[in-house]
């Protein structure tokens, strides 16, 4: 959450702003997507990855992520999409260039286009019954970390991942998703009792 605005992506909106990009022919913005949603990655993460990067994650199936501070970090790869785009990519760059920036391009150009293509679509691919909500690359992260809490990874496993310093910090930020997930089960199971009772 950003000043108390649920920045995470609807599945629907993703599926969205990756068809914008397979239409547009941007496989650099889809592996970027890809990275951030199902990897956790920070944008300048994303766009510092070279084809040296590539092929140690494709051989480990992990990402080796240096991340702020130049603290460097081990993220596995959950998702196929990710090993594929990586393969599609390394076989079009040329070794020892970076993966989703062009020759001649500086990075932060690269980056700043990425933001851009997401500004420009996001009207469009945001889910109308909330219009005044405002996605960004950075909240693929935080999509990212959320699925991995529901889906019942710890949170030192979750600040791990994400490279945050310490595991306060990362329940600091997403205290509010155990916090809901505690109250969700409490509400089934006092529908189970009653269900149990009244049978």
């Amino acid at each position: 959450r950003f000043g108390q605005q649920d920045r995470t992506w609807t599945n629907p909106e993703f599926g969205k702003l990756i068809g914008r990009a397979m239409a547009e022919e941007r496989e650099d913005y889809i592996l970027a997507l890809y990275l951030a949603r199902y990897a956790g990655l920070r944008i300048h993460e994303c766009f510092r990855m070279d084809t040296a990067a590539a092929e140690r994650a494709l051989r480990e199936n992990a990402l080796t992520v240096k991340g702020k501070g130049g603290k460097v970090r081990i993220v596995p790869i959950e998702d196929d999409r990710i090993t594929m785009m990586l393969q599609r990519l390394l076989e079009k760059t040329e070794r020892g260039h970076k993966l989703l920036v062009p020759d001649g391009v500086p990075t932060d150009r690269a980056i700043n286009g990425m933001q851009q293509f997401i500004l420009r679509h996001r009207d469009t691919i945001c889910d109308p019954t909330a219009p005044d909500r405002r996605i960004t690359f950075h909240g693929l992260r935080h999509t990212y970390a959320v699925a991995c809490i529901k889906s019942g990874d710890d949170i030192k496993t979750v600040q791990e991942n994400l490279g945050h310093a310490t595991a306060a910090f990362t329940l600091d930020v997403y205290g509010h998703v155990t916090k809901q997930m505690k109250q969700d089960s409490a509400q089934r199971m006092e529908q189970f009792i009653q269900s149990v009772s009244i049978g």
